[in-house]
């Protein structure tokens, strides 16, 4: 969650760090309650990190914004998948 805070302070943008900042303890406690990390979710998150920073360091904003959009999306769904009862979190 380093990273996201981070992110938030890199875009100067107060509102983002703020809320980061607002909703981390209860991300660390989801991610300790339902026990995230046992899947592999965890490497794929780094994975979509790394290719967000990629494309921070090189300056493609697009490309930073379309690789964030995708990471969110796939927590989104991963989510979704955990909060519909499917402990793997596949979303199947």
């Amino acid at each position: 969650l380093l990273f996201h805070i981070k992110i938030a302070e890199a875009s100067q943008n107060n509102v983002l760090k703020s809320l980061m900042l607002i909703i981390t303890p209860d991300i660390v406690n989801n991610f300790i309650k339902l026990d995230v990390c046992k899947d592999g979710r965890f490497y794929r998150s780094l994975e979509e990190h790394h290719t967000i920073l990629q494309h921070i360091v090189a300056g493609d904003a697009e490309a930073a914004s379309e690789a964030m959009r995708a990471h969110l999306k796939d927590v989104l769904e991963y989510s979704k998948s955990l909060r519909n009862g499917n402990t793997n979190g596949t979303g199947h």
